[in-house]
Formats: C-alpha cells, sequence, structure tokens
C-alpha cells in the first residue's frame, strides 16, 4: 500500500500497488485502486477510481502522514480555518483527531515523525510569532516549544528521529525569510 497526502484535495489516499486485495482503515482495496481514507471521496483525482466509503471531513493543509514500527498511521496537519495544528491517529478503522496547538496562527509546514517507542514528534510553523515549534506527545496531552524565532523562521520543516533509546531529534527548516536553510538537532 501506498499512502498519499493529498493536500491539494485535503485528504489522504492510499493505492494498492500489490497483485491481491487488501483491508486498509476497513476498507477493501482491490490492487492498482486508490481509496480516500480521510477526506471527501467525492472529490476526484484525475484516473482515480475511489473506493465506497472514505472519513468526511478536510485534513486541511500541509498534511504529513507516516506509519509507525507496527503500521498505525500517523498525520498531522494545518487546520486553516481555525489556524491550529492537528494530529489524527487511525485506531481500528476509525480516526481519532487531537488538537496539538492553538496559540494563534499555528501549524502550517508541518511535519511529524514516530520514535522508536512509539512517541510522535511534529515541527511546524508559528506564523503569528514567524517562529519554528516542536510539539512532543506525551501522556498528559501535547508539549509545545519554541525552537527558533530569530527573524521570520520556521517554514518548510521536515522532522527526523533516529533509532536510539533516547532518540535524537534533527529539524530542518527556511530561516531568513526563506534565504538559509538551518538544522536544529535536540536530544
Amino acid at each position: 500500500i501506498l499512502y498519499i497526502g493529498d493536500t491539494g484535495n485535503e485528504a489522504v489516499r492510499a493505492v494498492n500497488l500489490g497483485s491481491s486485495p487488501v483491508s486498509v482503515a476497513g476498507i477493501n482495496v482491490d490492487p492498482g485502486i486508490i481509496v480516500t481514507l480521510i477526506g471527501d471521496p467525492s472529490v476526484e483525482w484525475s484516473q482515480e477510481k475511489d473506493g465506497p466509503v472514505g472519513v468526511p471531513g478536510s485534513i486541511g493543509s500541509y498534511a504529513s502522514l507516516t506509519a509507525d514500527g507496527v503500521g498505525t498511521l500517523h498525520a498531522a496537519y494545518y487546520d486553516e480555518k481555525n489556524g491550529d495544528l492537528k494530529y489524527a491517529v487511525l485506531e481500528g478503522n476509525r480516526w481519532s483527531i487531537e488538537v496539538v496547538d492553538v496559540s494563534g496562527d499555528v501549524g502550517s509546514h508541518c511535519d511529524l515523525a514516530v520514535d522508536a517507542s512509539g512517541t510522535v514528534h511534529i515541527s511546524y510553523y508559528d506564523a503569528d510569532n514567524g517562529a519554528l515549534k516542536y510539539a512532543l506527545q506525551t501522556p498528559g496531552g501535547w508539549n509545545t516549544l519554541t525552537l527558533d524565532d530569530s527573524g521570520d523562521t520556521g517554514q518548510y520543516t521536515s522532522i527526523g528521529v533516529d533509532a536510539a533509546t533516547v532518540p535524537s531529534i534533527f529539524i530542518s527548516y527556511a530561516a531568513d525569510e526563506g534565504n538559509q536553510v538551518r538544522v536544529a538537532r535536540w536530544n
């Protein structure tokens, strides 16, 4: 299965690249067929044959999608309507959605990674303050932190974690209104 963050249509889609039918989020996917997992399944793609079931609702902009070590799907996205960063995890056949940060216009240019212990890490842009922010999922909720607020910085983020027991977090992002690329490392 190939998962596609279709940000232009505000959807997450899956395509079966194999030769046998598979089940994804309770949806049977025949070989070569694209189905909508999140978003409006009536929004068509060229050469798309959409499955009958989708999860209604927009996922917003700047969607980032990853699977953890056991195959669970995780998504981070910017809720443009409310200016918030949101997170979704596929639990069985349903998406569970959480609001991560609501402190102004935050969440665009987001990316997420899941470390070996299953902890979710998200990098994103704070448009109100022109800053790079970071969110860490904890048992008690989300901890957010401003990592760099020097000038207009924090757009086009990309986050990665290594496989160590205590992971190192690497974030690359644009700074100085896009004229520089910076890398932050944190552990």
